[in-house]
């Protein structure tokens, strides 16, 4: 799905986005647990190979992911909950200037969830 969605944004051809997905729901019943994340939501085609951008997403995973539905609950217009997208972190700074950012993780196990405060400059200078 990352792939397909890197190729969508390149693409300049003005095709339906949608319509360009929807072949990758054609596998979706062979898809499996994968074995790689600590995410047990996150499915595979058995087989397959992960791509360098993919290994990147599962060493982030390693240290922590923490499920963002309860948080969507709050309702609060003033906060924006996402996951960390790499490099399309910036474009998201950009789309909501003057917000302040942070990283949610989880706290060594602990129950109680620790927010940590981030640069959104180093963000939006990071090459």
């Amino acid at each position: 799905l990352e792939q397909a969605i890197n190729r969508l944004e390149a693409d300049t051809s003005g095709a339906d986005p949608w319509a360009r997905l929807e072949p990758l729901m054609a596998d979706s019943l062979k898809l499996v647990p994968s074995k790689l994340s600590p995410d047990r939501s996150e499915r595979m085609l058995a087989g397959s190979r992960y791509p360098p951008e993919c290994v990147r997403w599962l060493v982030a995973d390693n240290g922590g992911t923490m499920v963002l539905a309860p948080l969507l609950l709050g309702r609060r217009p003033d906060i924006l909950y996402v996951r960390n997208l790499f490099e399309r972190n910036a474009s998201l700074l950009r789309r909501y200037p003057g917000r302040s950012v942070y990283l949610l993780k989880p706290a060594n196990g602990d129950a109680q969830p620790r927010f940590t405060p981030l640069s959104a400059d180093s963000i939006l200078n990071q090459k």
